[in-house]
């Protein structure tokens, strides 16, 4: 009798895991919240901004030139790498799809900073632009790992925390 039971426990779970594996939105959403937060800490976690840091781990952003640090200085703006206004790691947001999530920034400019192409009154923008993507299994192995973590824990027992 006991042996049934224990079957049907096990079917039960695997009936449940393969529901969760055909709609992971829970587990997306998480993922989304912990990706938008490691991309805000990128930009908070730069310390010199005359040298390189700030951004993935292992993609660290190169430092400022000193014209742009006189110029922030000058107006009044914080000594960070790609923090004028705060609008820029303010963007950051996550929208889920029934199986993806995309981490993306809702600033307009946001696609020539990254591009090292630069924003501003006379500058001239290329037209072409390459958008640069961060490689978790290169740039963060640490987000990589809690993502992974989130929907492995998702999958097994349908919780993300």
């Amino acid at each position: 009798m006991s042996a049934t039971r224990g079957f049907d426990k096990a079917v039960k779970k695997i009936a449940g895991m393969r529901k969760r594996v055909l709609n992971p939105r829970e587990a997306l959403r998480a993922i989304g919240k912990e990706a938008r937060s490691a991309h805000v800490r990128y930009f908070r976690s730069g310390k010199s901004q005359a040298t390189r840091g700030g951004g993935p781990p292992k993609a660290l952003w190169p430092g400022l030139t000193k014209k742009t640090i006189a110029r922030k200085a000058k107006l009044g703006k914080p000594a960070k790498k790609l923090i004028f206004d705060g609008l820029l790691w303010k963007g950051y947001t996550y929208s889920v799809r029934s199986n993806s999530v995309l981490i993306w920034n809702k600033i307009k400019h946001a696609v020539f900073l990254q591009a090292g192409i630069g924003v501003g009154k006379g500058r001239k923008r290329k037209k072409r632009f390459i958008v640069v993507t961060t490689d978790l299994k290169r740039h963060d192995p640490k987000l990589l790992k809690r993502i992974n973590l989130i929907y492995s824990r998702f999958i097994s027992t349908g919780k993300v925390r």
